[in-house]
């Protein structure tokens, strides 16, 4: 057997029964992406690459699939702070035309958070946009059945108008 040296005597070390990392200047995904999200408080055209790759370094949820009882807050407060921040990019990705950059985002976050509504809104508004008045329609519906189906509530009143006039929009064409 070859002992093939990792380059990690430096940075464990045996103490008290346990290991100890010692990294200089690591960078962790979670801290970098918050700091620069929180950085970024507007997005537009001058802005929308950087973004993009802010959103990038967002790779999951924290601990991943491990469910610590003790990062809940930490773990939830994370979660929030990447939809805020992608329903934020997708909203400046429509404004820019960009449909197929922020249709893919949000797709992403809706996947994630099936009840958030802003996120089925901005959803909505590219299909309207894009001319898909089936896409429209499935979507709504589908969001609606959900609703039904798993908390017994129908969709706002503000997105069955929107849902109505964009509808009533494609009729008239």
């Amino acid at each position: 057997m070859t002992n093939i040296s990792l380059g990690m005597r430096e940075v464990v070390r045996s103490e008290n029964d346990g290991y100890v990392l010692e990294l200089k200047d690591p960078v962790i995904d979670y801290v970098e992406f918050e700091k620069q999200a929180e950085k970024l408080e507007s997005i537009d055209a001058s802005n929308v690459d950087r973004a993009m790759q802010i959103e990038w370094l967002y790779t999951g949820d924290l601990f991943g699939d491990k469910a610590y009882v003790w990062a809940t807050f930490e773990t939830e407060r994370y979660a929030r702070l990447y939809a805020s921040f992608s329903v934020k990019l997708a909203a400046a990705l429509i404004s820019l035309r960009d449909m197929n950059a922020a249709s893919k985002l949000l797709l992403k976050l809706n996947e994630r958070y099936p009840f958030d509504e802003s996120v089925v809104r901005l959803l909505m508004t590219i299909r309207n946009q894009t001319g898909d008045k089936k896409g429209l329609t499935v979507l709504y519906t589908g969001y609606a059945r959900l609703l039904s189906r798993e908390l017994g509530i129908r969709p706002s009143e503000e997105l069955t108008q929107l849902y109505e006039m964009l509808v009533s929009r494609f009729d008239r064409k």
